[in-house]
């Protein structure tokens, strides 16, 4: 794999190589309507993967609603404090699978934490399972959040983590009275395709139930993370009124795959379309409803190019300027 140049770290920085490769995906979607999952399909089938990545990633940045929106996030300055001068929310992480397991992968979320908490936000990662039932997940988030005093809540999730959110907003929205953000990062919101290539795969999927089994998790929480018509995770992401939603996907090319299981997990889901690498189909993560971040080169893990404790730190100061906005509307 080719790591990126040090100044792809800059959040509106691109490669003159990419950027020539982007260029060329204008035709193309100019006459494109809507853009989907099979759309990108077809189009990786016909001009490469690559091509498909590049055309998914310039119609989230050239559309109005997400283009304006990263715009804005990309013009801000690092460091800055809070929009109110103190922070108007506390921070809630909900990890991602096997934070316990595999803390290398940032899926507990703690370097986040840390970045969050020297900007002067009250930040605290739940204590989920690392693993298991993504019902038993939501229920617990539902909990804890009744168990709030009622202050203003901004909610980051990791991965699996997003799956859990979702069907916690999926089970009412009351246990979100307090939630005025939700920064979801590499959610897996519809299923993962993985899972059912890893159905297909008898002994590869044999030996996965035994990792689950050792570790004491249950098999079923695989099922729960399929993608398609009738699975857990197939019905609409529906948000309560108020509640700012921003989705965080990576768009890898392959030379930016840093892992051999990046690369892997992207050549499995090649038939389907560009995808990041760990899961997420991108035609699927571009119709979220919210807006849509998309990180060049980023894999799932949001690997190798960018610090992703930036990004959120901006995304958090977003919410204090909308919520300050909000409040000056209101006097």
């Amino acid at each position: 794999a080719v790591k990126p140049p040090d100044d792809v770290a800059m959040l509106s920085t691109i490669p003159s190589d990419d950027g020539r490769l982007l260029a060329a995906t204008a035709d193309w979607l100019a006459g494109v309507g809507e853009l989907n999952v099979e759309a990108l399909a077809q189009l990786a089938a016909d001009q490469e993967i690559d091509f498909a990545t590049a055309a998914a990633y310039s119609h989230v940045c050239d559309s109005p609603k997400h283009g304006e929106f990263v715009r804005r996030i990309e013009a801000m300055e690092d460091g800055e404090p809070p929009a109110l001068g103190s922070p108007a929310f506390r921070v809630a992480i909900v990890p991602g699978a096997f934070y316990r397991e595999h803390p290398h992968t940032g899926a507990n979320g703690r370097l986040l934490a840390e970045e969050l908490s020297r900007l002067g936000y009250q930040t605290e990662v739940l204590p989920l399972a690392s693993f298991g039932r993504l019902a038993n997940g939501a229920d617990e988030l539902r909990q804890w959040l009744s168990r709030q005093d009622g202050q203003p809540l901004v909610l980051v999730s990791l991965s699996k983590g997003g799956s859990e959110v979702k069907l916690a907003l999926a089970q009412g929205h009351d246990a979100f009275q307090s939630v005025i953000a939700w920064i979801d990062l590499s959610g897996i919101l519809e299923g993962t395709a993985l899972v059912d290539w890893l159905y297909r795969h008898p002994f590869r999927y044999l030996v996965a139930r035994c990792i689950l089994w050792w570790r004491k998790y249950p098999a079923a929480g695989l099922e729960d993370l399929r993608r398609g018509t009738g699975m857990l995770l197939a019905g609409p992401l529906e948000l309560p009124a108020g509640l700012t939603a921003i989705h965080v996907v990576g768009f890898p090319l392959k030379k930016y795959l840093c892992s051999p299981w990046a690369e892997r997990a992207h050549a499995r889901l090649k038939p389907l379309g560009p995808n990041d690498g760990g899961g997420i189909l991108l035609g699927d993560a571009i119709a979220r409803p919210g807006f849509v971040y998309p990180v060049w080169g980023a894999d799932h893990y949001l690997r190798p190019a960018w610090d992703i404790r930036r990004l959120v730190a901006r995304f958090v100061r977003y919410v204090e300027e909308e919520a300050l906005c909000r409040t000056a509307a209101r006097a």
